[in-house]
């Protein structure tokens, strides 16, 4: 057993992920966000231009957002869409930035806020904000209300 454990191990090292508490993978936080992380809406939005930022947060995708959103953000059956402009959590970096945090009750989101740091998340939703209007996967229905995030 501890073949495969190291294995899988030494395979997410590879890709600078580490397996913390409840298997959920670590990423590094990027150094654009090492000393501070924005809180207001224009300073999120600039992590979405910076590529180690989005690096980061799709490093994270990968490794545990995918299984629910699918590996193109396309929506599963526990989870919607993040590539179209259909929002249930609000539509904007705060909002997105609170619901990856904080979760939503009732659903298979929950919150991330004990896996990972607030760069990370932010890193993460801004990775989702680069999503917009992408394709791949099948794409589910939209769910929520209509309200594109304006540019």
């Amino acid at each position: 057993m501890w073949i495969a454990g190291g294995f899988a191990a030494l395979a997410l090292a590879a890709v600078g992920l580490t397996v913390a508490g409840g298997g959920s993978p670590r990423v590094a936080t990027p150094v654009a966000l090492a000393a501070a992380v924005p809180v207001d809406e224009p300073g999120l939005r600039a992590l979405v231009r910076d590529p180690a930022v989005l690096a980061t947060g799709r490093a994270i995708f990968d490794g545990l957002c995918w299984n629910c959103h699918g590996r193109a953000g396309e929506g599963t059956l526990t989870a919607p869409n993040l590539r179209d402009d259909w929002w249930i959590g609000g539509n904007d970096m705060t909002d997105l930035v609170r619901v990856i945090r904080e979760g939503r009750p009732g659903t298979a989101m929950q919150s991330m806020s004990t896996y990972y740091t607030p760069a990370q998340i932010a890193a993460v939703a801004a990775f989702v904000v680069s999503l917009q209007g992408t394709s791949g996967g099948n794409g589910k229905a939209p769910e929520g209300v209509l309200n594109p995030i304006a540019w």
